[in-house]
């Protein structure tokens, strides 16, 4: 039985160590290369079953065929689709493997890419692997992509050749000749001086995290990495936008993030428009090579547009927690009724002998309590840049209908820029029925009272809705009480028209 059992554990251990090399076989050959080699070089290998070729540098994954366009085109046509007008000059920071450069090229419109890599090496070997910087099919009198006339090859530092773009007097309003549309950096994420950014960015700057935005459990918050974002979210007029990429790689699938600071308003709004709109957009300005893409469209898109949850994790471990850390889980009125009954506690009423209607409550509300959860889900949300389209089409068409909803629109809406120049508007909300108060004494209601040092704040950017929709009761409301909010601090391209909208309310 000894022997028996002996024989067994050493059959099991042998069973075992095949298993293991068929596994690592199929896995990779390059386990125990990864890190331990300077400079540029190529390692061939399996990945997913697959033949594949991955270029490193100093041992870091620069690109893997056949998986350079999966990584590479979410970060390029995400941001360059979401531009109000296509792109023209592009800057690349890094970007030696020429895999964003390719993806770069696909734009009818880009007239000029200058690539700042220091590292020849890289772009020398790059070059040897034809997938890897193949732009024949782009009909651009070159089939490799760094020979594109469109190109400018720069063999130095980010911190040696910005210094070149900045201007004596930087001013965020000015418009620099030499700035670019799009910036990527792709390598150098602490070589820029925030006071500096303006001075050559358009439009958009795209940089790449160190670390993905999605920690490894358990959560270490990188504080420094945090406020360096928010600092260079300060330089901008707009938003920051972070997202995360797949990576595909022979080590298998992982995130990479990405932080997008935006200079333009009617860019951060197209970043969250339809899938449909995305793709148009694609058909539009990309060359009738390049087209489709391979894995990227509106669909794909979609699953860019939320801010992690990750980001949201490492903001509110701050020291002291940030005060709508707190909000969002406070509890709000809606929680005691089951749906659709969620504003049971609210009565509809004339108001006066007139036509018009306001709403009271029929429960005490004490000061502080949170309402209009109910408001948020019901509601339907355009985009600024869609409402001012309808206007134009209204002025266009004279329609009666168009006029009419735009109409409704301006009365019952109201605007919100916390992710961008958003217009929101309840359809299944008895408190679309709270009513213009006319002095400070009877205002009772209103939205929140947001802290004008947030410049990124990824709770918010998660919970629109809730943020720009969701009131608190600012004083105690007796029972028959009706509400008054002060809509003159809405702020919306119709606010002269909303201003005499709300003198008609007030004697």
């Amino acid at each position: 039985m000894k022997e028996l059992n002996q024989k067994t554990l050493l059959f099991s251990f042998a069973v075992f160590f095949v298993v293991i090399l068929i596994f690592v076989n199929n896995r990779t050959t390059f386990q125990g290369i990864q890190g331990t080699r300077a400079g540029a070089y190529l390692v061939h290998g399996r990945c997913f079953d697959l033949d594949c070729t991955t270029l490193y540098y100093n041992g870091i994954i620069q690109q893997v065929f056949p998986f350079s366009s999966i990584n590479a085109e979410p970060v390029i046509h995400g941001p360059m689709l979401s531009l109000e007008k296509p792109p023209q000059k592009v800057l690349i920071l890094g970007g030696g493997d020429g895999s964003v450069l390719r993806e770069v090229l696909k734009y009818n419109s880009v007239v000029q890419v200058v690539v700042v890599e220091p590292r020849k090496d890289l772009m020398k070997l790059a070059r040897t692997v034809p997938s890897f910087v193949n732009c024949s099919f782009l009909d651009l009198e070159s089939a490799d992509c760094f020979d594109a006339p469109q190109v400018t090859l720069i063999h130095e530092t980010a911190e040696k050749y910005l210094p070149s773009l900045y201007h004596a007097n930087c001013d965020d309003t000015a418009d620099y000749p030499d700035a670019f549309d799009v910036v990527f950096n792709l390598f150098h994420y602490d070589a820029l001086a925030p006071a500096r950014l303006t001075c050559f960015v358009r439009k958009l700057y795209i940089t790449q995290l160190r670390d993905p935005l999605v920690p490894s459990f358990p959560r270490k918050v990188d504080i420094e990495r945090v406020n360096t974002v928010t600092s260079l979210a300060s330089k901008f007029n707009q938003d920051v936008i972070l997202f995360d990429v797949k990576q595909y790689s022979e080590h298998g699938v992982s995130p990479k993030g990405f932080v997008m600071y935006s200079n333009d308003a009617d860019t951060t709004t197209n970043w969250r428009r339809n899938d449909a709109a995305v793709n148009l957009a694609a058909r539009q300005r990309l060359r009738k090579a390049a087209k489709p893409l391979s894995y990227y469209d509106g669909s794909v898109h979609a699953t860019l547009v939320p801010t992690p949850r990750a980001w949201e994790d490492a903001y509110c471990a701050i020291t002291p927690t940030p005060w709508k850390c707190k909000w969002k889980d406070q509890p709000s009125v809606q929680d005691n009724y089951d749906f659709p009954t969620s504003e049971s506690f609210l009565k509809l009423r004339s108001r006066g002998e007139g036509s018009e209607k306001e709403v009271t409550s029929t429960i005490p509300l004490k000061k502080g309590t949170h309402i209009g959860l109910y408001d948020a889900a019901t509601s339907i949300k355009l985009s600024k840049y869609q409402v001012r389209r309808l206007k134009e089409f209204v002025e266009l068409t004279d329609n009666k209908w168009y006029k009419e909803f735009y109409v409704w629109l301006m009365r019952y809406g109201y605007a919100c820029d916390v992710t961008g120049d958003e217009f929101f508007v309840s359809v299944d909300s008895l408190i679309t029925y709270v009513n213009h108060g006319c002095t400070e004494e009877a205002i009772n209601v209103g939205g929140w009272r947001f802290e004008k040092d947030d410049f990124w704040e990824p709770v918010s950017q998660r919970r629109s809705r809730e943020t720009c929709i969701m009131s608190e009761i600012y004083k105690d409301v007796p029972v028959n009480t009706p509400f008054f909010e002060d809509y003159k601090t809405f702020d919306f391209e119709g606010e002269d028209e909303r201003d005499k909208e709300t003198q008609q309310w007030c004697p």
